[in-house]
């Protein structure tokens, strides 16, 4: 699945999350993903992200009505690689 690109909307998104997230007086002077970590939040970017891999779960697995073969291309070919020790 190609990765959309991320809209200015998204962007700016993002940019008010850390603005509020700097506005926490025992946070201030940590760094943005420090921030959220302290606060049990994930990152928009991965939030994202979860949601794109759950969306693509439920396509293939049929959980909503959507024709997979028109956004994925699915082949029988495998190959399998493996690394012996010398």
């Amino acid at each position: 699945m190609r990765r959309r690109p991320v809209a200015p909307a998204l962007e700016l998104l993002e940019k008010v999350q850390r603005r509020f997230t700097k506005r926490l007086q025992s946070l201030k002077h940590l760094q943005y993903s420090i921030r959220l970590t302290r606060l049990g939040l994930p990152s928009l970017e991965l939030r994202r992200l979860h949601l794109d891999l759950l969306y693509c779960y439920k396509i293939v697995f049929g959980l909503i009505c959507l024709d997979v073969n028109k956004h994925f291309i699915f082949t029988s070919f495998y190959k399998r690689t493996s690394v012996q020790a010398v």
